[in-house]
């Protein structure tokens, strides 16, 4: 990491930012968890999943986007395939949640047995 102070002012709100980061990335940048959890993955995808509808894209375009044309034309079968379901549940879970599900989702058992999500 390259460091340039302009101003000597700010020398000492620069280090403590660059102490900071290296407290939270370390030395070696290469070994990073992954950014995305199986959830917050899902969730991504299902907004681009929900924008590509918005669109008027096809189940099969939005998996071109999500996945890349060589995948689709790879996975992407005219019977039931995997892939198919990956985007059919995606898109009905990003529905669901735009839905009102996603109070759900935030309040979970705080909602009484009289309290409706939305």
């Amino acid at each position: 990491m390259k460091l340039t102070i302009s101003d000597v002012d700010g020398f000492e709100r620069r280090m403590k930012a660059q102490r900071e980061a290296f407290e939270i990335y370390g030395d070696d940048f290469g070994s990073q968890a992954p950014l995305w959890s199986k959830w917050t993955q899902v969730l991504r995808d299902g907004l681009i999943g929900l924008d590509c509808l918005e669109l008027g894209m096809s189940q099969r375009e939005i998996a071109i986007v999500l996945y890349g044309q060589d995948a689709v034309n790879a996975d992407w079968t005219d019977d039931r395939g995997a892939m198919k379901d990956a985007i059919r549940y995606l898109v009905n879970k990003a529905e669901g949640l735009r839905d009102g599900g996603y109070l759900v989702e935030l309040l979970g058992g705080q909602l009484g047995p009289y309290q409706e999500a939305a």
